[in-house]
């Protein structure tokens, strides 16, 4: 295992994905990862991807670059204080991604770490100014092209209930797109959901209703 997923490994503290491990009775090096999720996964990022990859939720953005820079450092100290890779990133806000996969893997040339980074969407939907901000940041860590960081590679994955017409990725980082200019799609399907929504006793939509009715969930389309 790379020295960035080892760790990328030690600063997950996510409660909620604690609380999934111990309810669902895996640790942190037990095969976690669904067969036909890494199937459709491989697809879209070219890449097999092994049922022992590591796996977060909710996975901040300064953890990643934390983790980046000090597996470029040599003589690692955990317990003794660092320069900052970005003092004026880190600690500035929560973003974070939602699902991070990351493993390594042979590459042409020598071995790779792949970073997967996983924007998902079910029901509710993005806006083109919350994928910029994202992306930017991104940017920040990895450069428009991904090159600075050697055999690390990273993917940014948006996942959908379907793709959507309304992404302008246009000022992306070149490597969170493909050879077409179009963010990389993982598709999935959904169980069928309902909302609760505010109403009048005639059904009709009113934000200050008194009443309630349930109304289909849709999947999201971005």
């Amino acid at each position: 295992m790379s020295q960035a997923i080892e760790i990328l490994r030690s600063l997950d503290r996510k409660e909620r994905f604690a609380v999934l491990r111990d309810a669902l009775g895996f640790d942190d090096h037990a095969p976690v990862l669904d067969p036909d999720f890494r199937d459709r996964l491989r697809a879209c990022i070219n890449v097999p991807v092994p049922e022992t990859a590591f796996v977060a939720m909710d996975y901040h953005l300064d953890w990643i670059q934390i983790a980046l820079h000090l597996a470029e450092g040599s003589g690692i100290d955990l317990d003794k204080p660092f320069k900052s890779p970005a003092a004026d990133q880190i600690n500035r806000n929560q973003q974070d991604i939602d699902l991070l996969v990351a493993f390594d893997a042979a590459g042409t040339n020598g071995p790779t770490t792949h970073l997967v980074m996983i924007e998902a969407k079910a029901y509710l939907h993005w806006t083109n100014g919350q994928l910029d901000s994202k992306t930017r940041r991104l940017g920040q860590i990895f450069g428009d092209d991904a090159l600075r960081r050697g055999i690390l590679k990273p993917h940014f994955v948006l996942m959908t209930g379907r793709v959507s017409p309304n992404i302008r990725p246009c000022g992306w980082p070149r490597w969170t797109k493909d050879g077409q200019g179009s963010p990389f799609w993982l598709e999935y399907s959904l169980p069928v959901r309902r909302k609760v929504t505010r109403c009048g006793p005639d059904g009709k939509r009113d934000k200050s209703g008194a009443w309630l009715r349930f109304d289909p969930a849709a999947a999201s389309t971005g």
